[in-house]
């Protein structure tokens, strides 16, 4: 760059010495010298460096004349002076979990908790259709649970096994009216011990008179024909016969004993089941027990209705049953098993039906009436139990019109199930 000065200062000392310069009213002096040549046609900046501190700054043309390209160092300046903290800024997002820690040392021993102690309540045999349940009626740390557990549908006879060891043996040594006047006369017993109350066993185990339940068995076969009995006394005088001619009037003879009263007493019961589910009907599952809900009319306790949907029959002697079911019919039949509605009266623990009805439902039928009457014969003493089953292969749905479509708001109008029970002596 001073060699182009240098030039610029010997042209213009020629320049006066030849007389080109010359002088204007100003006093400005101007030199015309020759064309220079053309420009750069594009000027780029390219690229700007930092360079050491306390170096020196420079500009180099990295392009050509007529495309000139600059490219600039610039010496970095001293350090300055600290400034300022700054605001804090906003929270940055959660890094990765950490490798996990070595394992603490162990921490001494917690202070005993609070005893808790465990009770097993009363056991109660369910319906079959029930479910089973455990309620905790205990409180705070001490539980006592109540068990509920459906009863099972009676299995296959099962082989006969091996005679096992003696067991404990059970001496009934009486029988009460009810538990309250065992529980009076005995307030406790020894193990072993047992009374009957009315036809329930119950027995010390314990420290409490448990019940154990009915210790009636399954009605056993016919035993085989006994020994002729001695001539009895004489019976009661029969029916008169057909009046014959009259004779002649004899003496009077003495008034004879008074004969004893026969029994003629003859009982009715009624037996229903109101449709309180309205239009959601009651299912049933096959062979499973239908519900019997309320007894009336019994004024000589012919029968009992227990709470298993079970009747009782409380007196030897023949009975007359009579019962209607309302059944909701099922729309998807397809087999003549499927259009099959049947229900009947059975003892407990045995198959035979001693009233029934079975009928096919034709397609189309909203509902079919089931309508069954028996004749059966009780012998005393025994109380006999049974019950009213579904005897299809599916189940069913007991229904019957709503009340909701009556001109009466009474439910012996619409009954599910109604029975009558009659006791001919």
């Amino acid at each position: 760059m001073n060699n182009e000065y240098q030039k610029a200062y010997e042209y213009v000392k020629n320049a006066q010495k030849r007389g080109l310069i010359q002088n204007c009213c100003c006093n400005i002096r101007t030199i015309t010298g020759p064309t220079g040549p053309a420009g750069p046609a594009t000027i780029e900046i390219d690229e700007t460096q930092t360079g050491e501190p306390g170096g020196i700054a420079s500009v180099t043309n990295i392009g050509s004349n007529e495309n000139v390209k600059l490219s600039f160092v610039i010496p970095m300046g001293p350090t300055g002076p600290i400034g300022l903290e700054g605001l804090q800024g906003p929270m940055g997002p959660n890094g990765l979990p950490g490798p996990a820690g070595p394992m603490g040392p162990i921490g001494p021993t917690g202070a005993t908790g609070p005893a808790i102690s465990l009770e097993i309540g009363n056991v109660t045999i369910g319906d079959s259709i029930s479910d089973v349940s455990i309620d905790d009626v205990g409180t705070g740390s001490d539980h006592v649970l109540n068990f509920v557990i459906p009863k099972g549908e009676p299995g296959p006879e099962g082989a006969t096994g091996p005679t096992g060891p003696s067991g404990t043996s059970v001496t009934i040594l009486g029988s009460f009216d009810t538990e309250e006047d065992l529980r009076k006369q005995y307030p406790t017993g020894k193990p072993g011990e047992s009374y009957l109350v009315g036809d329930n066993l119950f027995v010390w185990v314990n420290g409490d008179w448990q019940d154990v339940g009915m210790i009636r068995g399954p009605e056993g076969k016919m035993g085989a024909t006994g020994p002729t009995g001695p001539t009895g006394q004489r019976g009661i005088q029969g029916l008169q016969g057909i009046a014959g001619a009259s004779g002649s009037d004899g003496p009077t003879g003495p008034t004879g004993p008074t004969g004893p009263t026969g029994n003629q007493e003859i009982g009715n019961a009624y037996i229903v089941t109101f449709n309180t589910n309205k239009e959601a009907g009651v299912p049933i599952g096959s062979y499973h027990r239908l519900p019997l809900e309320r007894k009336d009319i019994d004024n000589v306790d012919i029968c009992t209705l227990t709470p298993n949907n079970t009747i009782l029959f409380n007196q030897g002697g023949v009975y007359k049953v009579s019962f209607i079911v309302n059944v909701q019919v099922n729309d998807n039949m397809t087999t003549l098993e499927d259009m099959t509605y049947s229900v009947g009266l059975k003892k407990m623990f045995e198959r035979i039906i001693y009233a029934g009805d079975a009928v096919y439902a034709n397609p189309g039928d909203k509902n079919i009436k089931l309508v069954g009457q028996g004749l059966f014969v009780i012998k005393e003493p025994i109380k006999e139990e049974m019950e009213l089953v579904n005897l299809c292969n599916h189940d069913i749905i007991l229904n019957s019109p709503s009340i909701d479509y009556l001109s009466t708001e009474s439910y012996f109008a619409n009954p599910i199930i109604s029975m009558v029970i009659q006791y001919l002596g």
